[in-house]
């Protein structure tokens, strides 16, 4: 006998909250959202809940167990610890299952959220495949175009592209080392009610967060300031949809408490889940809030995916049936002490290799770094086709930020992930030599003088190779030189200017036939022509050869 979910229970979009007045979740929603219902065929199988055994079974679509090829599945846990599904628990695990997830799981994972969050209401819980899935249902029952809502600066890029295609209007908070800024938050809240003119269609009600390891900036919000935050989201009458996947990545001496903690007010959507504590391939994540919110979700999940692999509720299940919360808890502990030696030694390489030359925050949670690169405005090719081909991969900051209307998103900044690199390759990637570059002939030479660098930087010969042995770079716009500093990755082997050629930079002894000036830089070419490159500077000068091809 297969296990059933108990009836569905349907509830008016308004509900009493803990202040005791009417909530009207409605006005949260666009269209969509308002004319979700339930599905009928799904609705008609629980309303079968509690038939005798051996009544003949018309209603129901489901598949016959006898036409299963398996006989039984083994999994062994690297505790030790194994189970069987077998009987019962293999028809389980490869039959149907209910659209909020297979009930046995979905009451430990109820029970989990309520032993680590403490919700101050009894907050409803389903099964989501993985947390993308449960924050991109939630956006699309209330976002809508030009619609405000309220993102932080940067932002993960996947929530960026669920929210692109409705078109709304972006109100986005700046974050320092603590995460997005209360007063800025405000600030953003009265920017959208004088643009929409006090019209409530157009004001928005959701703001959009990543309060723990937040992707990418890798912050954690402190409880005062989760506080503050929640408080002001009852003033303006906010939704809060809690994008938390790295809640238990937390790298601090205090766990961090979530804003479902805090939700008196029934205003917190929490979308969390064991993709990064167990396994991201079995899918499994949960949406916890006030029911008229959750159960619009399970509606949607009734006619889209139908619910969650059914074989991985099952194993998860067993797991954690094994594991009980001791086991739970040690797999967390577990967790964090991979991934805190791992982000512990990619913060030990950046002080060794890019101090300096980048700016960046210790993340207190999660598993990435993010980066600004000082001095340059653009490192989008020096990742892409400079540093990509050479074995090192990260991501360029602008996939973080919203569209801005009438700017660029800053294009200086970068994302490193410490979650998949092994420990030995960690500190070779920051290390290892820079670029090397093929010096077509023919050319001439010019040089700028250099004074107190401590070594020589590179050198040079007549071959047409040229090794890049340290780290630096001047950036070339058309014939100006913008800045010089000490960088990461070489962007030589693709500078240009207009119609010019291209330009190669090498250090050498050669003699001087150039000189740096004040914030001038004077270049003779053939003993005739001169000209002057605006030159910005910086803690040193440097001595380079510059070679153009003709």
């Amino acid at each position: 006998m297969f296990h059933r979910s108990p009836p569905q229970r349907f509830h008016s979009e308004k509900m009493e909250n803990s202040t005791g007045y009417s909530m009207d979740y409605s006005k949260y929603m666009n269209e969509v959202g308002k004319s979700r219902h339930p599905a009928v065929l799904r609705v008609m199988e629980s309303m079968y809940i509690g038939i005798p055994e051996g009544c003949v079974e018309f209603a129901a679509g489901k598949v016959d167990p006898e036409i299963f090829p398996f006989e039984s599945i083994s999994v062994k846990l690297k505790d030790g610890n194994s189970f069987c599904l077998e009987g019962n628990d293999l028809m389980n695990a490869v039959q149907y299952q209910n659209s909020a997830g297979y009930p046995p799981l979905r009451k430990q994972l109820k029970e989990m959220v309520r032993h680590f969050h403490k919700p101050p209401y009894d907050a409803e819980t389903i099964l989501i495949s993985g947390h993308q899935d449960g924050v991109c249902k939630t956006l699309e029952m209330m976002l809508e175009k030009g619609k405000s809502v309220f993102v932080a600066d940067p932002t993960y890029a996947s929530g960026i592209e669920m929210m692109r295609p409705y078109q709304p209007a972006y109100y986005t908070i700046r974050e320092d080392a603590d995460g997005i800024i209360p007063e800025l938050l405000i600030e953003a809240l009265e920017r959208s009610k004088k643009d929409c003119g006090g019209d409530p269609k157009k004001m928005g009600n959701l703001l959009y967060i990543v309060p723990n390891g937040s992707n990418p900036s890798g912050t954690v919000i402190p409880t005062k300031r989760k506080k503050e935050i929640y408080k002001i989201a009852c003033d303006y009458d906010l939704l809060i949809l809690e994008d938390d996947p790295y809640f238990f990545h937390n790298y601090q001496e205090e766990d961090s408490i979530s804003f479902l903690s805090l939700d008196t007010e029934r205003r917190v959507i929490r979308i969390e889940g064991l993709s990064k504590l167990m396994t991201p391939g079995f899918r499994i994540g949960m949406a916890t809030g006030p029911l008229p919110i959750i159960e619009k979700m399970e509606w949607h999940m009734q006619v889209s995916v139908g619910h969650l692999s059914s074989i991985s509720m099952m194993v998860i299940h067993k797991t954690l049936e094994k594991w009980g919360l001791e086991g739970f808890n040690k797999q967390v502990a577990y967790v964090r002490e991979v991934y805190r030696k791992r982000r512990d030694l990619a913060l030990a390489s950046a002080e060794k290799y890019l101090k300096g030359l980048v700016k960046y925050n210790i993340p207190r949670a999660g598993m990435f770094i993010w980066m600004e690169v000082i001095g340059v405005e653009d490192i989008l090719d020096m990742v892409l086709k400079r540093a990509a081909p050479k074995g090192v991969m990260v991501v360029p900051g602008l996939t973080f930020f919203v569209p801005r209307e009438g700017q660029d998103p800053p294009k200086n900044c970068f994302r490193l992930s410490y979650s998949y690199v092994k420990m030995e390759d960690i500190d070779r990637s920051h290390s290892s030599p820079p670029l090397d570059i093929d010096i077509q002939e023919p050319m001439r030479m010019i040089k700028v003088s250099k004074c107190d660098y401590p070594r020589s930087i590179a050198s040079a010969s007549e071959s047409r190779h040229y090794e890049y042995r340290n780290r630096y770079i001047v950036d070339f716009c058309n014939d100006a030189i913008l800045s010089s500093s000490d960088h990461l990755f070489s962007p030589f082997d693709d500078l240009s200017c207009k119609s010019k050629g291209k330009l190669v930079i090498a250090l050498d002894n050669v003699p001087s036939e150039a000189r740096v000036d004040g914030e001038k830089l004077s270049v003779h070419r053939d003993g005739k022509s001169q000209r002057d490159w605006q030159f910005c500077k910086q803690r040193h000068r440097h001595e380079v050869t510059i070679g153009r091809t003709q």
